[in-house]
């Protein structure tokens, strides 16, 4: 009976893993799975150097190939899009290698990297794959990025030392450890496993794990206890008033969407200072004064918004404020550098037509038409059959003149 439920909840979990998709926890899991009967059975023991051996090693090798071509082929474009990701990481690494960009830097930085990029490459077909990229589905770069070298061996130091110890541990669960494990670190290499809250409840398992023998049976000191018992309380009155400016935040953001902004403007105001260290307050702070008019205030929460985070989105609001403060030579160089994060958008080749339009620059307002015109279409939707028609519209009626 025991047997036969595992084998069940296994082929129910692949299965699953199957059905969503996700090819980074499909590895992980065949990796995991196989590392974890070979602890249990004492495989790794019982090989001995010999002919014997260099089979098992050349049709694991074979899986694997076999295993990761499959996988590249299953969704091209994305493994496509991460590569490219990480080409554009490693320029920012070359940059600040030893200590990074800091906290945040990579979310911050990333962008214009990217923009930079397709600046230098004009034609790449990558362009097409390209987005808004708040992770580079890899926590080590991630780690590079934000703290350089320094950061990532100190983290690997960190992961090899966990390793041993687990490795070296006399207990019952060793093999589940161990293939848990190794099946985060997969994860990290493709995916963003830090960014969720069960992840680091899993580490801290880990963590607990290796020293739970360690533990002092007898009570603790007061002199121990009281400074723990203090640190408690402290972090639950931090994430508590925490939770309530979000929710409140929350509260306005919906009234906002509800046709209310102007009437909120005041309520985000009184919430800047205890929200301003969240970089999605501020860019959703930004954007509400941006609707309402308020284009100096918005430019200003979004300068520093800018310091945290900064996308496509952000960069065309930016250059909407300063159209509308009758700055267009700053707007078309911040649409301009916003269709360089993301080359595949007609949005920033639309709303640089429009102004050489306005102002009459009638060469310049058909070379962007002829863009769009010509652009290859990743997802075709009202808003770019709209800019399309536009754009033809525009050009045959100077053909006419």
């Amino acid at each position: 009976m025991g047997t036969a439920y595992r084998v069940f909840s296994a082929g129910l979990i692949f299965f699953s893993m199957i059905l969503t998709g996700s090819r980074t926890g499909l590895l992980a899991a065949v990796i995991s799975l196989v590392l974890i009967l070979c602890l249990e059975y004492q495989v790794f023991a019982k090989i001995r150097i010999g002919w014997y051996f260099y089979v098992t090693m050349t049709v694991a090798v074979l899986f694997l190939t076999i295993g990761v071509f499959f996988l590249y082929q299953w969704k091209q474009d994305s493994v496509n899009g991460r590569l490219l990701v990480w080409k554009v990481s490693a320029e920012m690494i070359k940059d600040k290698p030893v200590f990074g960009f800091g906290h945040k830097g990579f979310q911050a930085n990333y962008m214009d990297y990217q923009s930079r990029y397709f600046e230098r490459n004009p034609q790449s077909k990558l362009g097409q794959l390209a987005d808004n990229v708040k992770h580079p589905f890899n926590e080590f770069i991630k780690i590079t990025v934000d703290y350089g070298i320094v950061g990532l061996l100190s983290i690997l130091l960190l992961l090899i030392f966990i390793f041993l110890k687990l490795y070296n541990k006399v207990h019952s669960l060793k093999p589940v450890l161990l293939g848990s494990y190794i099946s985060f670190i997969i994860l990290c290499c493709f995916s963003y496993p830090l960014q969720y809250v069960s992840v680091w409840i899993l580490l801290g398992y880990f963590i607990l794990s290796l020293f739970c023998e360690q533990l002092p049976d007898k009570r603790l000191s007061p002199l121990i206890y009281f400074p723990i018992m203090a640190g408690c309380l402290w972090l639950f009155a931090f994430f508590f008033k925490r939770m309530n400016h979000e929710m409140e935040w929350k509260n306005i953001a919906v009234k906002s969407l509800q046709g209310q902004t102007r009437q909120m403007l005041r309520n985000y105001g009184e919430l800047y200072q205890d929200m301003k260290w969240n970089e999605y307050f501020l860019y959703n702070y930004g954007a509400e004064l941006h609707f309402a008019g308020q284009y100096r205030q918005s430019m200003a929460v979004f300068h520093e918004c800018q310091k945290k985070y900064n996308d496509y989105d952000l960069q065309m609001l930016l250059a909407d404020n300063h159209y509308h403060l009758g700055d267009t030579v700053k707007a078309l160089q911040i649409y301009q550098y916003a269709g360089n994060m993301i080359p595949c958008r007609f949005l920033p080749l639309y709303h640089r037509m429009e102004i050489y339009k306005e102002n009459r620059n009638t060469s310049k307002a058909m070379e962007m038409a002829q863009k769009i015109v010509q652009k290859p279409i990743k997802m075709r939707s009202a808003t770019v059959n709209f800019i399309i028609e536009k754009a033809r519209n525009y050009l045959n009626e100077q053909e006419i003149k």
